[in-house]
């Protein structure tokens, strides 16, 4: 695994933090390989922190979403950590409070489970 994301196991919660400024499509192979392998773990209560980002692109965005069908089919649940507003917007405009509940902290996030 890169520098670009971290992972943090909190009981039965995976926390994955990705610390990139610009999360984009090059970046999304490596993402979605790191969820599919959490997933695989039987971790089905995910957090994406998103708190780094400036900006996330919409095929990054579409690693997730596919993520939270898997997720779904198996009774989970991923949230997503988004405390700055232009990551907001992003995640507004596309209608994706429908799919994700977004905290502004991990211990929010944590406590929604």
């Amino acid at each position: 695994m890169s520098d670009d994301f971290t992972v943090s196991k909190h009981g039965d919660i995976c926390a994955i933090k990705v610390i990139l400024v610009r999360a984009l499509m090059k970046d999304t192979q490596e993402f979605t390989q790191l969820l599919s392998t959490i997933i695989n773990d039987h971790y089905l209560k995910l957090i994406i922190d998103l708190s780094f980002c400036e900006f996330v692109d919409s095929t990054f965005i579409g690693a997730m979403v596919v993520a939270s069908k898997v997720v779904a089919a198996n009774e989970g649940e991923i949230k997503v950590i988004i405390p700055k507003e232009n990551v907001l917007k992003i995640f507004q405009s596309m209608g994706l409070f429908k799919i994700f509940q977004v905290s502004g902290n991990l211990q929010d996030a944590l406590n929604s489970f």
